[in-house]
């Protein structure tokens, strides 16, 4: 039987008043959205990454998943960490950030996904490229949008959650064991949607 491969949406799934956040401290640090999905070594990280409505968020109630702007990037709280953790899901650093709710400051944890693959079947993926818009056929690999995810297995067989690199974007996928393990604990804010994965050329059944 195939491990199934879900790509991340963290905006889904959401409490019925949600805590969304459009406001980081980032750029204090020379860092943003894109240092979290590169594969980068934090290991040596020893500043907090702090969370805030700014002016396109809202007070509410802070998501397991937590709901932001910056919709690739994964900011989950301390029960998913530790549930993550226990599943040895390896590859994976867990970067403490502070949300500024109305009330409280609370603890959540960005995942850096340490493997960033380029794992996108071009052949096999429906989507829709730069050249649909320019008419330039130099173009044709350069994605516009996506409507079905295609991924070498190959490429991808035995990590649980990485960043998916098909210029000019970046995605998070997970296994069916992060699925699972979200679902099973019935924790709020992420959905998964299903990619299909192909060997040797053709889509595995």
């Amino acid at each position: 039987m195939k491990n199934k491969y879900y790509s991340l949406l963290t905006c889904c799934r959401p409490k019925k008043n949600p805590f969304i956040w459009s406001q980081t401290n980032m750029a204090e640090f020379g860092l943003d959205e894109e240092d979290f999905l590169s594969g980068k070594d934090f290991s040596d990280f020893d500043k907090r990454i702090r969370f805030e409505i700014g002016k396109y968020g809202s007070y509410g109630d802070p998501d397991d998943g937590l709901q932001g702007t910056m919709i690739s990037l994964p900011v989950v709280s301390s029960q998913v960490k530790e549930k993550i953790i226990c599943r040895g899901i390896a590859d994976l650093q867990f970067i403490p950030a502070d949300v500024i709710t109305e009330n409280e400051t609370a603890e959540y944890w960005i995942i850096n996904c340490m493997q960033c693959i380029k794992a996108f079947d071009y052949d096999n993926s429906q989507y829709h490229a730069k050249s649909f818009f320019t008419g330039d056929p130099a173009d044709d690999r350069i994605i516009r949008y996506v409507k079905k995810f295609a991924l070498h297995e190959e490429l991808i067989a035995g990590h649980d959650m990485f960043v998916l690199d098909y210029p000019p974007y970046k995605r998070i996928i997970v296994s069916g064991k992060i699925k699972n393990l979200f679902l099973k604990n019935r924790f709020s804010g992420w959905s998964f949607n299903p990619v299909m994965l192909t060997r040797n050329g053709s889509i595995i059944e």
